[in-house]
């Protein structure tokens, strides 16, 4: 009888022993009687969620400063900007090609009996560019010649032995032309400068004072294009080259 009961005692004391270990850890396999034993399906956690990515903003333009319009116009070519809220103009020839087409021609009346030789006028130009380090001719690739130096004189009578010689220098550039609804096509040229003279002459003194103007008005030009294109003289001088020894 003892040993019935020490045999009942034990295995209550084994079951408790098997609920415990259950309750503590799940067993990877189940095992009932009279069936196989198959896996249990691994528990999946859900995965930690990927950071949005961050929302590029559309880059920020920032507003067009007002400009006021313009009352009156500039009866130059150049360029017209404000300068303490007043509207100026002047001319700008920097960043300018040395490298320039030169024109020369001459327009005068049947009753002009001077005659002006052309050729001695455009050799004289070419002669003050040369001068300058500037080339009278533009590097062309193709379409017209531009740059280009345009001299025109326009000689007429004015009363008896005494013409009037009316002298401009206008410089030819390749410009954009900006109008509503048009789109342009081939090459258009317009004048971003431009000077004149004008003077009275007997027929005498004509050729020279054609001459004069002409060479005044280009030297002009010359003297403008060096002041906006002159090299930095506060710039520190070029190391000179040192020539390997022979």
């Amino acid at each position: 009888m003892k040993n019935l009961i020490g045999f009942c005692f034990t295995s209550v004391a084994l079951m408790g022993t098997f609920y415990l270990a259950g309750a503590s850890s799940a067993p990877s396999t189940t095992s009932l009687p009279g069936s196989v034993p198959s896996k249990i399906p691994p528990v999946v956690y859900p995965s930690k969620p990927a950071a949005p990515l961050p929302v590029q903003s559309a880059p920020v333009s920032l507003p067009k400063p007002a400009v006021p319009p313009m009352e009156k116009p500039f009866g130059m070519p150049g360029v017209v900007g404000l300068r303490d809220g007043k509207w100026e103009g002047t001319d700008y020839l920097g960043h300018l090609s040395k490298n320039i087409t030169v024109d020369v021609e001459v327009l005068k009346g049947d009753n002009t009996p001077v005659n002006v030789d052309i050729s001695t006028l455009q050799a004289a130009i070419d002669t003050l560019l040369k001068n300058e380090g500037l080339t009278p001719k533009a590097e062309v690739a193709e379409g017209p010649p531009l740059p280009f130096l345009h001299v025109l004189v326009i000689i007429y009578p004015a009363e008896k032995d005494k013409f009037v010689v009316f002298t401009t220098t206008r410089l030819f550039e390749e410009i954009q032309v900006v109008r509503k609804d048009f789109k342009p096509a081939g090459y258009w040229q317009g004048i971003t400068w431009e000077n004149q003279d004008i003077s009275l002459a007997t027929s005498e003194q004509l050729v020279a004072q054609v001459k004069d103007s002409t060479q005044a008005l280009v030297k002009a030009f010359l003297e403008r294009y060096q002041l906006y294109n002159k090299e930095d003289i506060d710039a520190p001088p070029k190391p000179a080259s040192v020539k390997p020894k022979t």
